[in-house]
């Protein structure tokens, strides 16, 4: 189920949804990005027979806002996307936590510093776009992951 929040940052009129953001992610993620006022950058595709699932929104008002969008395939493989906007924050501790995390690997995709893990459960990819930690984890495998972040 949903669960939403009202967020009390100011909307910015001039910000439009950027192309290919509905296509890609659908309706759910456009609302819940246009309700945190920003758009950071995602994947242009999502892998085949992966389709939306869920949203969740939790935050604390001020202080952060967090999405986290789930998709799944047939196969009960699954992904979440969680896009963690910080209103007091410029991410510099995100920044440093992606450099110190034992067994993650970091790759620079299109301008982005993207740190990529796997572990005994799943895999992830962590990155910062629009002064948002985005990242991408779950049970998908890591071929589907770096498809994703390479159409970044």
């Amino acid at each position: 189920h949903t669960q939403t929040q009202k967020i009390t940052e100011p909307v910015d009129a001039d910000l439009s949804v950027p192309s290919g953001y509905y296509d890609v992610w659908g309706e759910a993620v456009v609302q819940g990005m246009t309700e945190m006022n920003v758009f950071p950058a995602l994947p242009q595709i999502i892998p085949d027979g992966y389709a939306y699932v869920s949203r969740l929104n939790t935050g604390l008002d001020g202080l952060f806002a967090e999405e986290t969008y789930t998709f799944a395939n047939p196969d009960g493989q699954f992904f979440d996307l969680i896009v963690r906007y910080d209103y007091q924050d410029d991410m510099e501790s995100a920044r440093h936590v992606q450099k110190e995390i034992p067994g993650t690997e970091v790759i620079d995709r299109n301008g982005f510093k993207i740190a990529l893990a796997q572990n005994y459960d799943g895999v992830s990819a962590t990155w910062i776009s629009e002064n948002c930690q985005v990242q991408l984890a779950g049970t998908c495998s890591m071929e589907e992951l770096r498809m994703m972040i390479d159409s970044i």
